[in-house]
């Protein structure tokens, strides 16, 4: 009998130490994407990489503080695992959704799509692709990582496209190339351009991104390898997102409260080169129509949002959404955009 009270004696104060070990390990992981950044490797690993086994650790935890009837144990780790599921996860939540606010009163309504291609012409599973235009009615589809062939809309009718090398933008309103922001001649390197669309509301001006890639670079870095003439090292990588992001920040903001940017940004939303780029514009999915973790980049090892719907002051989204699988690692990311401020006497963007 003493050894059997020894042993819990010695087993409570374990779980309990465990538990708060646990919790701050969590909050230290959510402290280094807010204030290190992605320039340190671990950091990019956990930004890039599949943040759910982060949670692992707290169904163990939870049930041995549960045996052992510790209080604090349980609370720690129920504040761990809403840490992990909230901003490190990035689990969002639409409070005007869930309220069920009306639209806006005579706005003009948008519903966009923003689609990374993964190198081919047509979406793989163009029977999934269809039923999703077919289903979505979208009025605008931007795509990155394109190359050529049919229109992306099939053989419907009453639609414009344009292309800029990888990127091409659709729209059932007529579109016009107004320049190209960057552009490099391998797509892992990043293009951006911007159109107009000649909506009902009047012109208004789209940018589609595609940021630098990280993978190679980041696999380079894991493998402890630098070759001559192969990826950029990470910090090189890096800068040059950083580069391309101040680029498209400085960009909407001379194009105003109407600008419509998205694409493939490669960053996250929570990564330090997206939050101080961006923080003038709303995030579609984050800040107003989102709902649950919003992933639009999966594969085996990992999930992660790096497709995003960013928008001017003059725009509101109603809802955002991650589409089906279509036969590429980027699902697209569909918005409902509402224009509550417009512009009618916006000036032509056109060169």
């Amino acid at each position: 009998m003493a050894v059997g009270r020894d042993w819990r004696r010695w087993v409570k104060p374990a779980v309990s130490v465990a538990c708060g070990a646990y919790l701050v390990a969590v909050i230290a992981l959510y402290l280094m994407i807010r204030l290190i950044g992605e320039r340190w490797l671990p950091v990019s690993l956990l930004l890039f990489g599949p943040r759910w086994m982060v949670a692992l650790p707290a169904v163990p935890l939870m049930v041995t503080a549960v045996l052992a009837r510790r209080r604090l144990a349980i609370g720690a780790t129920l504040i761990a695992l809403i840490v992990v599921v909230w901003p490190l996860m990035g689990f969002c939540v639409s409070w005007a959704r869930l309220k069920g606010d009306p639209p806006t009163d005579g706005a003009y309504h948008l519903r966009v799509i923003s689609f990374n291609a993964h190198e081919q012409s047509v979406p793989r599973d163009r029977k999934a692709w269809d039923e999703m235009i077919r289903t979505a009615q979208p009025d605008v589809i931007a795509l990155q990582e394109w190359r050529g062939g049919p229109t992306v809309t099939g053989a419907a009718g009453g639609w414009y496209g344009i292309d800029d090398g990888e990127l091409r933008l659709e729209s059932r309103y007529p579109v016009h190339q107004t320049g190209s922001l960057f552009k490099s001649d391998l797509p892992s390197m990043g293009a951006a351009t911007q159109f107009e669309i000649e909506t009902p509301a009047g012109p208004v001006p789209f940018v589609v991104v595609h940021f630098a890639s990280p993978h190679g670079s980041l696999r380079d870095a894991v493998q402890g390898r630098r070759r001559w003439g192969s990826n950029p090292t990470l910090g090189e990588n890096t800068q040059d997102r950083d580069d391309q992001a101040q680029a498209i920040a400085q960009a909407a903001k001379e194009l105003g409260g109407q600008a419509i940017v998205l694409g493939d940004f490669n960053l996250p939303s929570d990564s330090q080169t997206f939050r101080q780029s961006f923080g003038a514009l709303t995030d579609a999915f984050v800040n107003d129509g989102g709902f649950g973790f919003g992933w639009t980049y999966t594969t085996r090892s990992t999930a992660v949002r790096i497709d995003h719907v960013l928008v001017g002051s003059h725009w509101r989204c109603g809802r955002a959404w991650v589409g089906p699988n279509v036969g590429s690692p980027h699902r697209p990311l569909i918005a409902d955009l509402e224009l509550v401020r417009p512009e009618p006497k916006l000036a032509s963007l056109r060169l």
